[in-house]
């Protein structure tokens, strides 16, 4: 084992770091969510979205995150087996939806509509992101796909 790899989830994308076990960078990589943030209508049926609402595209995390990984390991000169253990950290308190079992959903289970989730967009006040309308702010997931 020679490294860590963190992977930080953002509003718009993910970024993947890559430090030794000394505790120095060796590689960082940023890939962009594809449908970005999904604030006027949902990608896959054209639904209009309600005012003050930011969704994320579940696949993008996935995809976005492989991009980012497979870059940071390019740019360390690492192999896959060279990395001995994963952090993840997301931004402002984002909620992953979950299966009982703790695994994620997957892009044909959306119609059990927890496909996505509800994110505030940075810039906006508490109460316009939520808090005011359904009293829990960032930790709320989507149900609209």
């Amino acid at each position: 084992m020679k490294a860590s790899l963190g992977l930080d989830f953002g509003t718009e994308s993910v970024r993947a770091v890559l430090v030794s076990l000394q505790g120095k960078e060796l590689a960082v990589a940023k890939a962009k969510y594809r449908h970005g943030q999904i604030i006027s209508q949902l990608p896959t049926s054209g639904r209009k979205l309600p005012p003050h609402f930011a969704l994320q595209h579940p696949t993008d995390w996935l995809e976005s995150a492989a991009r980012a990984v497979r870059a940071a390991l390019r740019q360390a000169r690492l192999k896959t087996d060279e990395v001995g253990g994963i952090g993840v950290d997301f931004t402002s308190c984002t909620m992953l939806p979950a299966r009982r079992d703790g695994t994620p959903p997957r892009p044909q289970d959306r119609k059990n509509r927890m496909a996505s989730r509800r994110a505030p967009a940075p810039h906006r006040t508490y109460e316009t992101a939520g808090a005011g309308r359904d009293g829990v702010g960032t930790a709320v997931f989507g149900w609209s796909w």
